[in-house]
């Protein structure tokens, strides 16, 4: 009698309301819960070294040199794949005490970013400060071991010596994330997940009465 009720509460639509909802917690919840913390600026990490989560806003003052960037592609059945495109690039900031930490940007700011790069050179150089304007929202992210890698040959290529990049401990990125749209999609697939078992609950005990006639 259960196994017939819960079979006919749960039907292909509500599972797979259930399923989105849950794949959209589980893919924002992460940044959703950096969402709900202070907002540190790029100002506060030319003092506060980088920490992991920490929910990151502001206009970056300083930039130094892209040292990466990422590529997508579709993989077609033939085996055959589409042109790769630059989805992402990953600048150099300077923070406190002769550390860094890195910044993910989206190709609509690479120009940007670039001038920003170029007065920060001049700035070194000649006092004048930087007047280009980022802005980058996101979450403190530690590096994985492939971005650690270009990192530290960026920081040897500068006139880093090995022990004193191996000083600088880990290394963190800002993970671009627009947070607001991070809380709309988390709160979407929690409602969706509401709903969906909202919904089969009220088949199943609506089942009781439609088995039993």
């Amino acid at each position: 009698m259960i196994f017939e009720r819960l079979m006919y509460s749960l039907n292909k639509a509500l599972l797979v309301l259930i399923v989105i909802g849950g794949v959209l917690v589980f893919a924002s919840s992460e940044m959703f819960l950096t969402s709900l913390k202070p907002v540190t600026n790029f100002e506060d990490l030319q003092e506060t070294k980088a920490e992991e989560g920490m929910h990151i806003k502001g206009e970056l003052k300083y930039a130094l040199d892209c040292f990466a960037y990422e590529e997508t592609w579709t993989e077609n059945k033939d085996g055959s794949r589409t042109p790769a495109k630059t989805s992402h690039y990953y600048y150099a900031i300077p923070g406190p005490d002769d550390t860094f930490f890195a910044v993910e940007v989206s190709t609509d700011k690479q120009d940007a970013m670039e001038a920003l790069a170029d007065e920060t050179v001049e700035y070194v150089q000649s006092g004048t400060e930087p007047t280009t304007k980022v802005t980058v929202e996101g979450r403190m992210s530690k590096m994985d071991e492939e971005m650690v890698g270009l990192f530290e040959e960026y920081l040897e290529e500068i006139g880093y010596t090995q022990t004193e990049i191996s000083a600088m401990g880990d290394f963190y990125y800002v993970e671009k994330a627009a947070m607001k749209n991070v809380q709309i999609a988390f709160g979407v697939g929690v409602l969706l997940v509401v709903v969906g078992i909202a919904l089969v609950v009220i088949r199943f005990i609506k089942s009781k009465y439609m088995i039993a006639r």
